[in-house]
């Protein structure tokens, strides 16, 4: 059963006649002995369930607020703090938690959480060492070696690239590495993330002078950028998070000739945490003027295996 079918059974039928629905499979009457758990106010055993759903990756997102709601209803503030950021699932407290507090009217505690939120980022960005294996300038690619793999197919095309914009640019690693390889001459990046921008002003000073930054959502950002303004247009494990395609149709109108994606394929999606949202690059690319000239997924066993590697020209004139 589908979750919105599932949620509009919640809503409308008896919960303990739906546990003994013979159309109901295993993991969903587990759902609905949530709800029912909740109603009868065992918050602790409600949440216990929840998450047990969250970290299955069944009805994720739904669990995942389910959870969160059930500790908040008990008082348990710090604990439901602790839940959203434990896993590595920091980023749903902005996406997700924060919000969600607004909408059901706990201003006081959504900013106590975003407060906390700020402090848990600006201590991960402290903390991370220069030389650390798992430190943020290892973020994005965990060496060189890797940049050169993703950016081969760029480096084949014959023709020269003068302005370059790096969609979601993080802390820098990539246009700092294309700078020193003298691809091109003027370097642009939109970053939503300030802590990411703090740390690329530290770690790259020179790259960080020479980039024109567009900090905010990629959704605004681009919008600023006039039309074919730019030779080469990229992202990196960035629009697995962006559900509006007009992010990427702005990067096609901002392409005077190369567009590149190096995103989560669709084909992948039992290898990733459900919430990743994935995207008809192809179809979308080509009914905006571009044709597909190079395609690959990285043999790569690591993180990287579960990304394909798409580079789009425009199309010629006629």
């Amino acid at each position: 059963m589908q979750v919105q079918d599932l949620l509009s059974a919640i809503a409308n039928d008896d919960l303990r006649d739906l546990i003994h629905s013979p159309s109901l499979s295993p993991p969903a009457k587990l759902f609905v002995c949530g709800y029912v758990a909740y109603e009868a106010g065992q918050y602790v055993l409600a949440h216990q369930i929840f998450k047990q759903l969250f970290h299955n990756n069944i009805y994720r997102d739904e669990s995942f607020y389910a959870a969160a709601r059930c500790l908040i209803d008990s008082g348990a503030t710090a604990e439901a703090f602790k839940f959203m950021t434990d896993g590595n699932i920091g980023s749903k407290v902005s996406r997700y938690f924060i919000p969600f507090l607004r909408e059901n009217g706990l201003e006081e505690m959504a900013r106590q959480v975003e407060s906390e939120v700020t402090d848990f980022f600006e201590g991960y960005m402290a903390s991370q060492e220069e030389n650390s294996a798992h430190g943020f300038s290892k973020y994005v690619f965990p060496d060189e070696s890797l940049l050169e793999k993703f950016f081969k197919p760029v480096f084949e095309r014959p023709e020269p690239f003068a302005t370059v914009l790096d969609v979601g640019c993080n802390h820098g690693v990539m246009l700092d590495f294309l700078r020193r390889k003298k691809f091109a001459g003027s370097f642009a990046g939109v970053e939503i993330n300030n802590f990411a921008v703090t740390e690329f002003s530290r770690k790259f000073p020179e790259t960080y002078a020479a980039t024109t930054l567009y900090c905010g959502t990629a959704n605004d950002q681009l919008r600023k950028i006039a039309d074919l303004s730019m030779d080469l247009v990229y992202s990196h494990t960035v629009l697995t998070a962006i559900p509006d395609t007009n992010v990427i149709r702005d990067m096609a109108r901002i392409a005077n000739k190369y567009v590149y994606f190096g995103e989560s394929d669709n084909k992948n999606r039992c290898l990733l945490p459900n919430g990743n949202i994935f995207h008809d690059y192809e179809g979308i690319m080509r009914s905006c003027g571009f044709d597909l000239v190079h395609k690959e997924a990285p043999p790569d066993k690591r993180y990287y295996a579960v990304k394909v590697y798409r580079l789009f020209k425009r199309r010629a004139q006629s």
